[in-house]
């Protein structure tokens, strides 16, 4: 694999200047740092360390530097990686045995899922808010203060919602308001 040093330094950059803009008291599911550790062991790679229980919060910065490392790692850029070690979290939250208490088989659709994540918002995160909007067939996540990767991380995710309910995904569109705000559409 060849690296580009000079694009490594600014994606360094980068992730500086998102830890710094990340409020100090932000904080994220530890169950997320799991999917990383499972996206790690699908590239046959060793988790990055012991890892809290996935119902702790976390600080986002924390996560974010622990995301950063492990696409390092197993993509060609860290973007590349973030977005390959998210594939699946849509299949790795829902085969946790607490999901399905709350997500049934008829539950495995779509739009239905991206509705509960929405919801369940808070439950997830202490900042930030998406809103899902649309009709089968073409939705819109829009996406304010999100203080991880719009374009790796949450479209990896998006289309990781579709393979889990067996529904072929169309098109994932990402349209960036900043670094820390999108419209995510997408279309199947």
């Amino acid at each position: 694999m060849r690296v580009d040093a000079a694009r490594g330094r600014e994606r360094d950059r980068e992730l500086e200047r998102r830890l710094a803009a990340t409020p100090i008291d932000a904080e994220i599911r530890a169950v997320f740092l799991h999917v990383i550790d499972d996206g790690l062991r699908r590239e046959s790679r060793a988790p990055l360390s012991k890892r809290p229980r996935g119902y702790t919060s976390i600080p986002v910065r924390q996560y974010l530097a622990d995301v950063h490392e492990a696409g390092a790692l197993v993509g060609p850029t860290p973007d590349a990686g973030i977005a390959r070690l998210h594939a699946a979290t849509a299949t790795f939250l829902l085969d946790h045995p607490g999901a399905r208490l709350f997500v049934g088989p008829r539950d495995r659709d779509p739009l239905v899922l991206l509705g509960r994540f929405e919801r369940s918002r808070s439950m997830l995160a202490s900042y930030g808010d998406w809103r899902v909007g649309g009709r089968r067939g073409d939705v819109a996540i829009t996406i304010r203060d999100e203080w991880v990767w719009i374009d790796a991380m949450w479209c990896s995710v998006i289309r990781s919602v579709f393979d889990a309910c067996g529904v072929p995904c169309g098109e994932v569109i990402h349209e960036s308001e900043g670094p820390f705000a999108a419209t995510v559409r997408v279309r199947w």
